[in-house]
């Protein structure tokens, strides 16, 4: 039941039209940097600029490009969906449809999470293919060479999954306050005030104020997506009287774990909300 029902939110999420619209949104952009770039390349009479673009265009440092770029876009597109996933399951009545099939609410806010990670896998993978096959075709045009020793694959597969696990608390995220709210507009509102102002404020008020929230705000959920990506190591802030305090930023490795417990988090409230939603109303 638990595969069958999985396969049939998947099947759901994959034929929205609002899931084509947004990856194809990405990957027109992505041939749109490539190519665009290539012809930038071929018209530019600078000979440093032309040696930058050829080096993101290219192969190994293309591939990086098509990451960067689902994590640019993805967690955005994924706030969107999840939202749209959510408020659209109430007003066409899904739930109260599964519910009187027997099926768990238990079950039915797990499985829908859960196929929630298939679109953050897709916004990943699908921008690397097309970024793998955009750099076949530019390197030899741009007069690159195809190094594969000048890639560390297993740090290459690394920054990929951390990459998909960057993208899946957005959804979550996204799909809690849609519980919550039972509204898409407002579900997105609000997911856009925390992700990037209300967050962002936090961190800095505990950059300049005080060690007690400063020791907190990094282990905020999108502080920790943001040190997921990072590559750890020290960093250096500004201190009210404007002096500079080095900072050591937060190993990946933790962060990993500290997003995989929010998405917990999320799951947790998102399931305490239906269990005690009314849904007749």
């Amino acid at each position: 039941m638990s595969l069958a029902l999985f396969w049939i939110e998947v099947q759901k999420l994959l034929k929205r039209r609002l899931f084509l619209i947004l990856l194809g949104l990405i990957l027109g952009l992505e041939l749109l940097l490539f190519f665009g770039g290539a012809l930038l390349f071929n018209v530019l009479g600078d000979p440093p600029l032309q040696e930058m673009l050829k080096a993101s265009l290219t192969f190994p440092s293309g591939l990086s490009l098509g990451l960067a770029l689902s994590s640019n876009l993805g967690g955005l597109f994924l706030l969107i969906l999840g939202a749209d996933v959510v408020n659209s399951e109430y007003q066409w009545r899904t739930v109260h449809l599964y519910l009187s099939q027997g099926i768990s609410r238990l079950m039915l806010v797990s499985i829908r999470l859960l196929a929630l990670i298939v679109p953050a896998l897709l916004f990943v993978f699908a921008p690397l293919l097309l970024a793998v096959v955009s750099t076949l075709i530019l390197t030899p045009l741009l007069g690159g060479s195809f190094d594969l020793a000048a890639i560390q694959w297993g740090s290459f597969w690394v920054n990929v999954a951390r990459t998909v696990l960057y993208l899946v608390p957005f959804s979550t995220l996204a799909f809690m306050l849609g519980v919550l709210t039972r509204s898409m507009a407002v579900t997105i509102i609000l997911c856009l005030l925390y992700v990037f102002i209300t967050e962002p404020v936090l961190k800095s008020m505990g950059d300049f104020f005080g060690q007690n929230l400063g020791a907190i705000t990094p282990y905020l959920p999108f502080q920790l997506t943001n040190a997921l990506l990072s590559q750890g190591g020290e960093g250096v802030t500004m201190a009210p009287d404007g002096s500079i305090i080095p900072v050591m930023a937060l190993d990946p490795n933790i962060a990993g774990f500290g997003v995989l417990v929010w998405i917990g988090v999320f799951w947790l409230i998102s399931l305490v909300v239906l269990l005690r939603q009314d849904l007749t109303t």
